[in-house]
Formats: C-alpha cells, structure tokens, sequence
C-alpha cells in the first residue's frame, strides 16, 4: 500500500506533462502479458516511469530522455566501434536516431519476440538503461562485417532493423551468420505485408484469449473478423514462433559479454544533460549532430555565473581533448599489448625451433656414443 502510495504521489507531480506517446503501447501490452492482471501491469508501468526514468523519454516538448539516450548510444558506439561508427556517421548521413528511436523507446518490445524480450526486461529491471545499451551494441557488433560492407542509406537500415542472424560456435566463440539479406525473405518484409493493422488485431486477440484463460472463463466463439495471423510478438523467421534463437543469443550471450562499465554510459548522459543546462543551442547542437565526443563537461561554478543562453564553447573544446587524449592512451595501451604478443609469440616459435632441433639431434648422439 505504501508502495502505490508512493507510486501514486510521483505520477501526480507534472502528471499534466506526460500524456499518451507512441510507443507506450508496446511497453504496456508487454507488461500486461506478462502480469496477466491490469492493475499490477499498470503499477509496473508507472514504477518504470519514476524509478527507471522513463518519463523524461516521452515527455514534451522535446522528449530531452530520447535525446539524450540517442546522443549516448551514438557515443558508446563510437568508443566501442569506432571504425563502425565513423561508417554510419557518413553514409546514414548522422542519423543513427532513426534507427535507434524504437528500440529505446519500447525497450526492444517493438521488434524481440516474446520470449527473449522477457529475458531482455529481466537484466533491464536489475542493471537499467546501461543493459539496453549493452543490447544495442552487441546487434551492431554481430552485424558490423556486412554493415561495413555496406554504402546504400535502405540497405543499411535495413539490415540494422530486420536482418536475420544465425550463429555458429566456432572454436568456443559464437560466429554470426546472415540468413539473408534481401528484404522479401526477412522478418521486417513478413511484418509488412500482413500490414500493421492486422498485427494489432492479432496481439489483442490473443492478450484477451490469455486473460479469459487465466480468470477461467469460458471460452467464446473466435472472432470472424480475426485473421488468424500472428501476433507482432512472434518471429516470422523462426516459424512464427514466440521464440528467437537469435535474438536469444545476442541477449543472453552477445549482450552479456559486451564490456560497458555504467560509469562510461551515465558520463555520456551527464555531457548531454550539461550541455542542455547551458542552453538551447548547446542541446540542439550536440544532439543534432551526433558526432562523437561533440558534447560539453559538467558545468562549474564560472558557468553558473554566465547567461543560461551561452554555449561554453571552451568547456567543449577542454571536454573534447580529454575524450581524445583517452582514446590515445587506450589505443597506444592496445598497440603495446598486441606487440607483447607478438614479441612472446616469437619467442615460443623460436623455442620451438629449437626443441625441433634437439630432438633431431638426439637420435645422432645415440648412434655416435
């Protein structure tokens, strides 16, 4: 009781400013499946708002926790990938966010089948936002070979949204595999031609079929305007199943094994927020361009004395020579372990080649003595 009276405090403070968004759906017929009951659905979905700040992703007017978390993602790719990331930047034309504004705004609900996407939810209830970033990392990084390879604006979008992954183990490691790459034969072309509407009406069938189950109603006569089709949270690929090995594997073995310290990801947040603080222009400037390391520091107290309009322009250029300098020192730490490796991988071929040596020679020794 405390609890919703808790949850019911927050959702009346600036309740006026968040109204129904595109995309909430997704989130509340996902819960709503699960619990199986509206009003603990609905009790999840506010504690989700308030606690796990989802709020500020569709609050108006400029939706600044899609931004942010776009700007975010945009950095960590490029501080994970940044041969990908320097890929997309130019032939998207810096419009990552295109791709990115449904996963982070149904958290992956709009395109996981059912089954991975409760796995998907479980580590994002225990870790937060950094888990969907971890999600969308390893996607890229299983699809960066062909995305690399890649220079047409659809066809990247594409194959970032629908393409099929297969993977293979090869000597211990996970080894992905395209099915296809052609839109007739992914899961996004099934999607679209059995057309949006008949997906909705199919999901509702069966959220209302599952609640009539669970509360032991009889059941009543199918609906005949009801097709028959799947429900959206299906694979068209895997059989139409609720299940997807291969959204599977990237969250349970891709995602997991992705090395993205929560410290890197709330820093890229707090830039984007800082630079939101310092005005209009310095948001807009560094969210519109989605350019890596484009963002400003925290502001200090000299910056709270200056106008609320001004761009601190000497705290971006400082900001941007601290990322660089990292990426510096992390590249040169990288050159000098891959040359130590090298340098004792020689020394056990030259080992080798003497052990080869010896042995040849004992055989000589034997036959003189």
């Amino acid at each position: 009781a405390e609890a919703e009276a808790e949850a019911e405090a927050e959702a009346d403070e600036g309740a006026a400013c968040v109204g129904y968004v595109q995309g909430m759906s997704f989130l509340a017929m996902n819960l709503l499946w699960h619990a199986g009951r509206e009003e603990a659905a609905f009790w999840v979905f506010v504690a989700m708002m308030q606690r796990y700040d989802l709020r500020c992703m569709f609050q108006a007017p400029d939706m600044h926790g899609l931004r942010k978390r776009t700007f975010a993602t945009t950095q960590l790719l490029h501080y994970a990938m940044p041969a990908l990331s320097d890929h997309l930047a130019e032939y998207l034309q810096n419009s990552l966010g295109l791709l990115l504004t449904d996963w982070l705004l149904t958290l992956f609900a709009s395109s996981v089948a059912l089954g991975p996407l409760g796995e998907l939810w479980d580590r994002f209830f225990e870790l937060g936002f950094v888990w969907i970033y971890r999600v969308i990392l390893a996607r890229l990084r299983c699809l960066q070979k062909w995305l690399l390879e890649e220079t047409d604006f659809a066809r990247l979008m594409h194959i970032v949204r629908f393409a099929h992954v297969d993977f293979d183990w090869v000597n211990g490691q996970v080894a992905p595999r395209l099915r296809s790459l052609h839109p007739a034969s992914a899961a996004g072309g099934a999607e679209s031609a059995r057309g949006a509407g008949a997906a909705r009406q199919g999901l509702l069938h069966r959220l209302v079929r599952g609640r009539r189950r669970r509360q032991g109603e009889a059941p009543q006569a199918e609906d005949p305007g009801y097709s028959g089709q799947p429900a959206a949270w299906t694979c068209q690929i895997c059989n139409g199943s609720e299940d997807c090995w291969s959204w599977r594997t990237i969250v349970s073995e891709l995602a997991e094994s992705e090395r993205l310290p929560a410290s890197v990801a709330e820093r890229f947040e707090a830039m984007f927020s800082a630079a939101a603080m310092a005005g209009p222009a310095a948001a807009v400037a560094s969210a519109d361009a989605e350019q890596p390391a484009a963002c400003a520091s925290t502001p200090g107290p000299q910056d709270e004395e200056a106008p609320s309009s001004s761009v601190p322009t000497p705290c971006l250029r400082a900001q941007d020579v601290q990322l660089r300098a990292e990426n510096v020192r992390l590249r040169d730490e990288n050159a000098q372990l891959h040359a130590e490796n090298e340098r004792l991988r020689a020394e056990l071929e030259v080992a080798r080649h003497e052990l080869e040596e010896l042995r040849r020679a004992a055989p000589c020794t034997g036959a003189e003595s």
